[in-house]
């Protein structure tokens, strides 16, 4: 199975997919070693743990 099956599989589960979102490497690793199953971020997350507003370089 690729990775992208593997993950739309999790989206048809009897389980609700709760994606946790990571801003960082190191938030992305404490995530993963409490079981997450998949991992999200978001433009704004990562802009903002590196002081900028979401949308500016």
């Amino acid at each position: 199975m690729t990775q992208a099956a593997a993950f739309r599989a999790l989206h048809a589960g009897p389980d609700p997919l709760i994606l946790a979102n990571a801003w960082d490497a190191g938030s992305a690793r404490l995530i993963a070693s409490l079981g997450a199953r998949a991992i999200a971020t978001s433009s704004a997350a990562v802009a903002w743990s590196h002081g900028y507003a979401d949308g500016h370089a």
